[in-house]
């Protein structure tokens, strides 16, 4: 797949996920902060971590994780990534794959949430 195509159906998935948390929310900036954040939160503590994070806190950052989860696993939901990765991952190479995948998401997440709804 050419790469700005991989690129262009990862902003439209991330676009689509971004207005799906914030939606009619009310807490539109802090989910706009959290999404600020989270490119950062998993290069400096690893997806596993960034992910056992979000999952353990629930509540907006529960739904930012279940984001994230359907993006790398779109049928199974919550809990699959985090399963996966705990249990049946047993590459090195899958994990820096999937965590580079997720990074790219966040950016674009967070690229969206700073454009379309920050300050507004």
């Amino acid at each position: 797949m050419p790469l700005f195509q991989r690129e262009l159906i990862i902003a439209r998935r991330a676009r689509q996920a971004v207005d799906g948390l914030i939606g009619e929310n009310s807490k539109k900036d802090e989910i706009v902060t959290h999404l600020e954040s989270l490119p950062t939160f998993i290069l400096q503590n690893g997806l596993l971590q960034t992910v056992a994070f979000l999952q353990g806190k629930g509540g907006l950052e529960g739904d930012i994780c279940n984001a994230l989860n359907q993006f790398l696993f779109p049928p199974e939901g919550r809990s699959a990534l985090l399963s996966y990765l705990t249990t049946d991952l047993h590459d090195s190479r899958e994990y820096v794959r999937l965590q580079s995948l997720a990074i790219e998401y966040a950016v674009w997440m967070k690229r969206i949430a700073v454009a379309v709804y920050k300050n507004v």
